[in-house]
């Protein structure tokens, strides 16, 4: 399932990935005791105050991230959204300082892009975590959403995990 398309315009080919998903990383990360981590990002000029509430203009801004975030990922990482509407990047062979440096990279790449409708630059908070493979992926969604928050709650524009702290000071360089 991908994003509909706007009037006029193609689908980003954004899959639905749910938790069967991430528990075949899982498996895998479990089987070969090799690291995994996933990214859950929102894009934070969805809010109402910015006046991108209508469904037309989300969807534009939408696809625009999904773009950005399928030129951005490697071609190992599945890259989607998540039942909650997030996007949703699940990193094999990484563990939390990579993911950290992606979620990085990934901003930096976002933040080029322009808001078809509001004309402000777009910027993304997300949640990092390094997956245990030993719980199960509502876990490792729920950690994940968990610093998600704590990233918006800080002001957006940033990631947050518990590698440290302190990433909830400081916005992603640009």
């Amino acid at each position: 399932m991908g994003l509909p398309p706007a009037e006029g315009e193609s689908i980003v080919p954004l899959q639905l990935l749910c938790e069967a998903d991430l528990d075949r990383y899982l498996s895998i990360s479990r089987r070969y005791g090799r690291p995994l981590s996933i990214l859950l990002s929102e894009i934070d000029a969805l809010k109402p105050a910015t006046g991108v509430a209508d469904q037309g203009g989300a969807l534009k801004l939408r696809r625009l991230v999904g773009e950005k975030l399928l030129q951005s990922k490697r071609a190992a990482d599945a890259a989607g959204t998540a039942h909650s509407g997030e996007f949703l990047l699940i990193l094999p062979e990484t563990d939390l300082g990579a993911a950290q440096l992606v979620a990085e990279r990934l901003n930096r790449a976002i933040s080029g892009a322009v808001c078809p409708l509001t004309g402000q630059a777009v910027t993304l908070s997300t949640g990092v975590n390094q997956c245990n493979p030993e719980v199960e992926a509502a876990d490792c969604l729920a950690a994940a959403h968990f610093w998600l928050m704590r990233a918006k709650a800080a002001g957006g524009n940033r990631s947050a995990s518990c590698l440290d702290d302190t990433t909830l000071s400081y916005p992603i360089s640009l």
